[in-house]
């Protein structure tokens, strides 16, 4: 009879749902079972009593659901029943548990789709590597005559916005394999952030979350309207839209492209000393992918309270499995094999740091992009930024020549040598991890 019971519990479970999803579209509020009982019998004894009942009867589920996951957890690892309170306690915190060798992940404790890919793309990030396929978190798209671009970068750094063209097919927004045929998709989805999201500026994205199929995670719904307001920040900086590829109108069929013409790396430097566009070589390429930077700025992360730099081997190292010093090996390969240019654009800010500057439009940002899929930044004169040795160019099509070079935009130009040094020890302090696995030139860039 367990089967039976299953079926009439799921039968109740649906009720319920429906209910409190009725409920939910009546009264909205974060109260929520709590409002619906004050909605019903006044706020008095009855509904206090009723409401802390409630939350005891919480507690008992979640323990209830910690010690059944607990068990699972420890089949799932191998580990002795004795251990199945001590993952039953952990995991009423959030967790992520993968095991490779029986290709099982359990996830608690959250609500965000981010954990699901996230736990995918990480075992992906183990076994492709060892059949030659380069796994990237990374945007990928083509243009019209195959020319692929991938564009590497960290949360906050426009590679969803960027990738998402017009004039180009989308490969993917997020995670992708290299092999011996070109690039491809592990998603067949896309999961971009829309805090703030602009119909003007990323008319592509905005419309996915106006239709059907589209999962908003996070994102309020306006109380008098009942329309959702991307501009509300009240739950979380982290607002989401989950939408499979095909909700954008020039995706790539099968998500499949060539081996990339261009690589872009981007960074949110909000120091603002970094180019808006530089040329890598080879090994600066592979520099900047071990080093992975873009920088905390306040109210993206609790206790940030100044902008602070961060980096993230890869552009993704908590999801790599293996050491970032393979992804870095097999990069440089592959931009070698297909000669591959190499790009570092700064989405962040000129003419000052965080406070003081101005963040680098997102028409600037586009119509640099622009420049380097069509080949116009290729026989442009370049300028070398001190320091860090990057190569800029002295003119772009469509952007100001004065914020090329980022020292022009400061009124205060010793304050700009300062902080660029300040960033410099950061990237040598940081880089110090990979001294034993990589060559020295790629050090010395």
């Amino acid at each position: 009879l367990v089967w039976l019971s299953f079926i009439l519990g799921g039968f109740i479970a649906l009720l319920s749902g429906y209910s409190l999803a009725k409920l939910a579209s009546k009264y909205p509020s974060r109260g929520g079972i709590v409002e619906y009982l004050v909605q019903c019998y006044g706020e008095g004894v009855f509904s206090g009593s009723i409401s802390i009942l409630f939350y005891i009867s919480a507690i008992v589920a979640l323990a209830m659901v910690a010690k059944t996951f607990g068990t699972y957890a420890a089949m799932m690892s191998s580990f002795s029943p004795l251990h199945v309170n001590i993952f039953a306690i952990s995991i009423l915190m959030t967790f992520v548990l993968i095991n490779l060798e029986k290709g099982l992940i359990l996830i608690g404790g959250t609500g965000y789709a981010g954990e699901i890919k996230k736990a995918v793309f990480s075992t992906m990030n183990y076994y492709l590597p060892k059949k030659g396929v380069l796994t990237m978190h990374s945007s990928a798209n083509m243009g019209q005559k195959g020319d692929t671009a991938v564009f590497f970068g960290l949360s906050g750094t426009g590679k969803t916005t960027l990738s998402s063209d017009p004039n180009r097919l989308l490969i993917g927004d997020d995670e992708h394999g290299w092999g011996k045929d070109g690039v491809f998709n592990l998603e067949g989805g896309c999961y971009a952030k829309v805090i703030r999201l602009s119909k003007e500026d990323e008319p592509l994205i905005y419309q996915t979350t106006r239709r059907f199929g589209t999962i908003l995670e996070n994102v309020v719904i306006d109380k008098g309207t009942r329309r959702i307001f991307l501009d509300d920040d009240s739950i979380t900086q982290n607002t989401r839209a989950s939408y499979p590829i095909t909700h954008i109108p020039n995706y790539a069929q099968n998500s499949i492209g060539g081996h990339p013409k261009n690589i872009i790396m981007l960074t949110y430097d909000a120091f603002g000393v970094l180019p808006p566009v530089s040329k890598l070589t080879k090994d600066q390429a592979m520099y900047h992918f071990l080093s992975g930077y873009t920088a905390k700025v306040a109210g993206t992360e609790s206790g940030i309270v100044e902008p602070t730099a961060t980096f993230s081997p890869c552009f993704g190292s908590p999801f790599m499995t293996l050491n970032p010093a393979v992804y870095a090996k097999m990069l440089g390969e592959k931009i070698q094999k297909h000669n591959v240019n190499c790009w570092l654009v700064n989405t962040g800010y000129t003419g000052g740091n965080y406070e003081r500057g101005k963040r680098i439009s997102i028409s600037h940002t586009r119509a640099i992009i622009k420049a380097i899929l069509n080949d116009s930044l290729l026989d442009v004169e370049y300028e070398q930024l001190p320091v860090f040795k990057l190569y800029f160019p002295k003119q772009c099509p469509d952007v100001d020549s004065k914020i090329l070079n980022p020292k022009n935009r400061w009124s205060d130009k010793k304050l700009y040598d300062k902080q660029l040094r300040e960033l410099y020890q950061a990237f040598k302090n940081n880089f110090e991890e990979f001294s034993d696995y990589v060559k020295y030139k790629i050090k010395d860039v």
